[in-house]
């Protein structure tokens, strides 16, 4: 088993408490697209106002936060320290191929990060 490396606390919280919280629809296959989101376009929709000024209208999706893209933008990575390519792999997988709830996604995080 792949040994991930840890992120902050104080983000991995705040994203743990946003997928349980039932606020946000899942979507699969992006970050977000017609205002559902993957486990890491959640992640992105709350930590965006923490880094605004590198976000798009205080989002991190990219130019277009109908339809955006299906990883982190580094510079997300790097603020919430969630750096590795191959751990935001295994999320995307477990919300888009396995199709986990954000309850149990919340649960990979709580044990892994």
């Amino acid at each position: 088993m792949t040994k991930h490396k840890k992120m902050k606390p104080e983000i991995k919280e705040l994203w743990i408490e946003a997928l349980r919280s039932g606020q946000y629809k899942q979507g699969h296959n992006r970050l977000r697209t017609n205002n559902r989101y993957c486990c890491l376009g959640v992640l992105c929709d709350i930590v965006g106002p923490l880094l605004w000024n590198q976000t798009i209208n205080g989002r991190a999706y990219g130019i277009d936060r109908d339809s955006s893209e299906g990883i982190l933008p580094r510079f997300l990575g790097l603020g919430v320290g969630l750096t590795s390519e191959e751990t935001q792999l295994v999320l995307a997988d477990l919300n888009d191929a396995e199709s986990k709830d954000f309850n149990e996604i919340a649960d990979w995080i709580q044990e892994n990060l």
